[in-house]
């Protein structure tokens, strides 16, 4: 899922669900002074007050901090934390990361994303969480299965605490503005073909408008559905342009390098035609802040899904009065799959002064519907109401510039979010798709490879897939040798030797859970 943005919660998902279903190596090791405290209430903090980093992505609430000192004011008994939050914009977030880390920067808590969760444990980036989640996470546990932990987790180290949410391709939508798609006078939009005709349209009518903006090549996932007839394959290595896939359609399941798959080429070229008919920007290499681009009226398209679409709308309405948006997306009758247990988490870092803390802080938020209240939707009375099981928001509110509206991905849990009064209609008709789809599991959902044999390779492949990927996908460059120096580059890497080691333990994890 890709992925990925700012959001106008729902609640109506708690009922789906319910229905249906610097490093220290010391620091797992509980100190004496969390170890001798018990989440509870007592008349003075057994704890030492610590400093807290929590690191997302997106723009920061301009009322965060009061928010803030509530909650370190509640928590100061069972925590007693002074949380900070770090927002970082989405289109800087990963690398940032990874930065941030490398360089030894102190933070505790982050949030990551399936496709780096091999990567982020080779290069320790992230510590394993389970003595943690066995000591100090008991109330997170019971409203996170454990197989979602499984899909988390590499020779059974658990890497992240999942986001619960629907997930089933989420991110193979495009959303699009629906009052130019009727001043065009075109029906609703259900092949590639039919978008194509309707980006051409915003290419020849709207000049200054760019017809598809798809930050960092994020288009593959909507057009592949309906080049690849409805299969989707199981990819990772990147959030973005994965390195390593495998075809669960075709047995015997095989790893493969993705850059080399008929499926990829097929990716490549529509790529290649975009760019050459000016549905991308010229820039598309620099292009950043996607969704603003697209509610500030600068796009005709931009790829996303029925989370991200809910944030849109109020930012699109009052940007530009009268525009409305829709959700497309092809071969709506084939089944959906779930790919991964989860695509958001969160990670405590290896450069954690306070894993316990860290770990504490998370089950303190998913303890009880309070406190998860607090965090996502600020301080009762002041930034919203409850109107039975609804979030209501004060009168006066800007839909479109809430005070309070955090990024909720690193902890997003059906078991408590809440629906709002204000959920546009546009989400909840396109929620109804998700709501009723045929949806069918990936038998290798919780096949977590471990890069840490060939960490050095991997490493090596990360880096020339950030380089020399994006303009090969998105048709910047567009030439045979421009393709072939990727693979070239990639087998100097050391594909062949990482593509060796996967299918090596994807064997085992075949064997070892007598998967058919």
């Amino acid at each position: 899922m890709s992925k990925f943005a700012k959001l106008l919660v729902i609640g109506c998902l708690a009922a789906i669900v319910a229905a249906g279903c610097s490093t220290k190596n010391e620091q797992n090791t509980p100190t004496s002074s969390v170890a001798s405290s018990t989440a509870g209430a007592s008349e003075t903090p057994k704890l030492e007050k610590v400093d807290l980093t929590l690191l997302l992505a997106g723009d920061q609430p301009p009322q965060q901090a009061e928010v803030l000192a509530e909650i370190n004011k509640r928590s100061e008994q069972e925590l007693n934390i002074n949380l900070k939050v770090q927002y970082i914009p989405w289109a800087d977030y990963q690398e940032k990361i990874k930065v941030m880390a490398a360089g030894g920067a102190s933070f505790d808590i982050y949030l990551d994303f399936f496709g780096n969760l091999s990567s982020a444990a080779a290069r320790k980036q992230a510590i394993p969480l389970n003595e943690l989640l066995d000591n100090y996470g008991q109330d997170l546990k019971k409203v996170i299965p454990q197989a979602e932990f499984n899909g988390l987790s590499i020779d059974g180290q658990i890497y992240g605490i999942p986001a619960i949410y629907p997930r089933a391709e989420l991110g193979a939508g495009v959303i699009i503005r629906k009052d130019l798609r009727e001043k065009y006078g075109f029906p609703e939009i259900t092949t590639l073909v039919q978008l194509e005709q309707y980006l051409d349209a915003v290419k020849k009518n709207e000049p200054g408008m760019t017809p598809l903006v798809a930050n960092q090549g994020r288009f593959g996932s909507v057009t592949e559905r309906e080049l690849y007839n409805g299969k989707v394959w199981f990819t990772w290595g990147s959030d973005t342009q994965p390195p390593f896939t495998i075809d669960i359609y075709s047995k015997p399941y095989k790893v493969v390098n993705n850059f080399e798959t008929d499926g990829f080429k097929q990716t490549m070229n529509w790529g290649r035609k975009a760019y050459s008919n000016g549905w991308f920007a010229r820039d598309i290499l620099m292009e950043k802040n996607d969704q603003t681009n697209f509610t500030s009226g600068k796009a005709g398209a931009v790829t996303g899904d029925l989370f991200s679409m809910s944030n849109m709308v109020p930012q699109l309405e009052q940007n530009i009065p009268g525009a409305k948006l829709e959700l497309v997306m092809f071969k709506k009758d084939m089944p959906l799959t779930n790919l991964t247990p989860t695509n958001n988490y969160s990670s405590i870092s290896a450069t954690s002064a306070h894993p316990e803390r860290a770990m504490m802080f998370l089950n303190w938020l998913l303890k009880n519907q309070e406190n998860y209240d607090l965090f996502m939707y600020g301080i009762e009375g002041k930034h919203y109401t409850l109107k039975g099981d609804l979030v209501e928001l004060p009168a006066d509110t800007d839909l479109a510039n809430r005070p309070y509206n955090p990024t909720p991905w690193f902890i997003y849990n059906t078991a408590y979010h809440r629906a709002l009064t204000t959920d546009p209609a546009e989400f909840t008709e396109a929620f109804q798709f998700w709501k009723t789809a045929e949806i069918a599991n990936n038998p290798l959902m919780n096949f977590s490879f471990n890069a840490e044999p060939v960490k050095t390779e991997y490493a090596q492949i990360q880096k020339v897939v950030q380089e020399l990927a994006m303009p090969v996908m998105t048709g910047v460059v567009q030439s045979d040798d421009d393709y072939q120096k990727l693979l070239d580059q990639l087998n100097k890497a050391g594909m062949q030797k990482v593509l060796a080691e996967a299918q090596k333990q994807l064997d085992e994890y075949i064997a070892d859970n007598n998967i058919q």
